[in-house]
């Protein structure tokens, strides 16, 4: 039988500032001196933020365990774990596994760093702590808001490579941007119908809500748009159910209804399809359906942590091919739980789940048993929590985004734990008064083993960017400092496969061909789907006059990639070298069984033929 405590259960200042500023760090910041200026030093911060926030767990676990909700999320939250460690067991490219992909960097230490903060999160965020969650959204929110202004009006103090619409804030896409103020916005848009605060600093938050909205607008990126409409629209409904509810009601059945309509309009259906459809959309119809057939070929370990590229060609739909191009691929699923069942396995993806389920049930119930301005704040974090979801739907799991949803899933649970007065979670001090070591010793050493798996990292990300600022193909001069450079890449296993195949082909280019090229052999042996790799290797073999190696090669592209005419075609011209015309008849009947109608068959027949 649970223990209750009349006493009102208090939040934890110093896990606080790590739980609440720790994601504030991952949100806000980046260095572009790095060669992923954006995931690889978010997911550094994350790591060192969850390190330390072990400490404070296990010193309060026996607190928190009178607590049946705490039980019950700690086991969901434990399974997820274990599941991607079965996942990461059976992750065939270990360092992919483990820190993911490039420029993803969702890895096996991003998500286990993600559980322990929501693990932090439920032990310590109570009631009292909001007020210091909203205002550190405020903060990151103003912050993010106005550097996606100085962005859109040309006064972003770096000159980034970019492709995109130029509000990318401090997460590298407009997409992740516009998810991001969304999120925040919904958090301060409950500061703002919160009478708990001062007049002023609502009427300020309430401005700063507006522009950021204006901000999504200018993003280009509808899912911001939708996501905080969806966000607003629940605290609003909350806020005016407490004034009466009939209008509580009519706001839930107007809410509902526009929300169908704009879905059903971003689905191409319904009178708001010129408004919300974007050809993206269709696009992530493709992603998905790649997703579910990984998941039902490898259905208990997926294909692998953050392995989703690497598979993606041989699972995609032929049509995908055809109309986006033979050469395009994707390394997500943009839509995280199928990105999680992928990827993961069944395991992942139902835990995964089963945490949203059980804190959607734990909040709803949450709800009802508030009220007042304690309804308003609980209604804020479930609003920005639904928000982060409804983003993720179309979406990837951006490590600044996806720190603010776990953290937010936990405080949820915190906040329920809180509201039934089951347990307190600040520590009493010992009898004799002395000082608790425990934590800090604990935190100390989880601290410092992450702090041996993100040096290597760093200096990684480091030399790779170094060898591309001195890379000047066909002069010498700098030829020996990016061989340096380079070789420290190369010889880190601690370096992404992707940044080991630029330091590769950066030496080639160089001048250093055969080292160059058996790097590149080295890196094909150990991820034989590493596609880019097959590709430089088939083309330098065929510069160098060795077709039967940039053969091998095509049919090995052909292997995971079926669809890609252009690989068949280099394929069959090959032959045609070798005056093989039984195996160009081949490639050209290959060609023709699913691009028969695209302009390259008929380059084909004229080169084959």
């Amino acid at each position: 039988m649970v223990k209750k405590i009349p006493k009102k259960p208090i939040s934890n200042s110093g896990p606080l500032w790590w739980i609440i500023g720790g994601a504030v760090a991952v949100t806000l910041y980046f260095n572009s001196q790095f060669q992923d200026p954006f995931n690889s030093p978010k997911m550094w911060i994350l790591m060192i933020c969850a390190s330390w926030l072990v400490g404070h767990i296990l010193n309060e676990l026996k607190i928190s365990l009178n607590s049946k909700v705490f039980i019950i999320f700690l086991w969901l939250v434990l399974l997820f774990i274990s599941a991607n460690v079965f996942a990461f067991i059976n992750t065939d490219i270990k360092i992919v596994g483990l820190i993911g992909e490039n420029f993803r960097r969702n890895g096996f230490l991003t998500y286990l760093s993600l559980s322990i903060i929501t693990l932090a999160a439920a032990t310590f965020v109570r009631s009292d702590g909001i007020k210091r969650l909203h205002n550190l959204a405020f903060f990151t929110l103003l912050l993010a808001t106005t550097y996606g202004q100085m962005q859109i009006n040309g006064h972003d103090f770096i000159s980034w490579a970019n492709n995109y619409n130029a509000i990318i804030s401090t997460l590298g896409n407009p997409n992740f941007a516009s998810a991001l103020l969304a999120i925040l916005s919904v958090l301060v848009y409950g500061l703002v119908l919160n009478t708990g605060y001062v007049k002023i600093y609502r009427i300020t938050a309430g401005v700063l809500v507006i522009i950021s909205l204006w901000t999504i607008y200018l993003s280009n990126s509808i899912q911001g748009l939708v996501a905080g409409a969806l966000g607003i629209w629940i605290i609003t409904t909350i806020k005016l159910n407490q004034k009466r509810k009939i209008l509580g009601k009519s706001s839930l059945i107007i809410g509902l209804t526009s929300f169908l309509f704009a879905i059903f309009g971003i689905l191409q259906i319904g009178p708001l399809q010129a408004i919300l459809y974007k050809g993206s959309v269709t696009v992530r119809g493709y992603y998905w359906n790649a997703g579910i057939e990984m998941l039902k070929a490898n259905l208990f370990s997926g294909v692998g942590i953050d392995r989703y590229g690497a598979y993606f060609k041989e699972y995609r739909d032929v049509n995908y091919s055809l109309k986006y191009g033979f050469e395009i691929m994707s390394n997500n699923a943009h839509n995280v739980p199928i990105q999680l069942f992928a990827t993961g396995g069944i395991f992942v993806g139902t835990f995964y789940l089963a945490i949203f389920i059980f804190t959607l049930v734990t909040s709803i119930k949450l709800l009802k048993e508030s009220n007042g301005t304690n309804q308003i704040k609980y209604g804020s974090i479930f609003a920005a929590w639904l928000t982060y979801h409804a983003q993720s739907i179309i979406s990837i799991d951006n490590i600044g985004l996806s720190v603010w949803g776990w953290i937010l899933t936990g405080s949820l649970i915190g906040l329920a734990i809180g509201n039934n007065g089951e347990v307190v979670t600040k520590s009493k001090p010992s009898r004799n008064n002395s000082i608790n070591l425990k934590q800090p010793i604990i935190s100390g050493i989880v601290t410092a083993l992450a702090l041996t798996l993100i040096v290597p990292l760093y200096k990684s990300e480091v030399n790779v960017r170094k060898a591309l600022v001195v890379f000047r193909p066909g002069q010498s001069e700098y030829s020996q400092i990016l061989k340096e450079f380079s070789d420290k890449v190369l010889a880190s296993n601690f370096s992404d496969p992707v940044y080991k195949v630029q330091a590769a082909t950066y030496l080639i280019d160089a001048g250093y061909i055969d080292y160059g090229l058996n790097e590149l052999e080295k890196i094909h042996k150990s991820d034989p789907r590493e596609l880019p790799t097959l590709e430089f290797l088939a083309m330098a073999n065929k510069n160098l006059g060795k077709i039967d190696q940039a053969i091998k090669y095509r049919k090995e592209i052909y292997k995971y990639d079926k669809w890609n005419a252009r690989n068949l075609l280099s394929l069959g011209n090959l032959y045609k070298t070798q005056g093989d015309k039984e195996n160009m008849a081949l490639v050209l009947g290959q060609i023709k069984s699913f691009a028969s109608n695209d302009p390259i068959y008929q380059t084909a027949v004229a080169d084959l033929s």
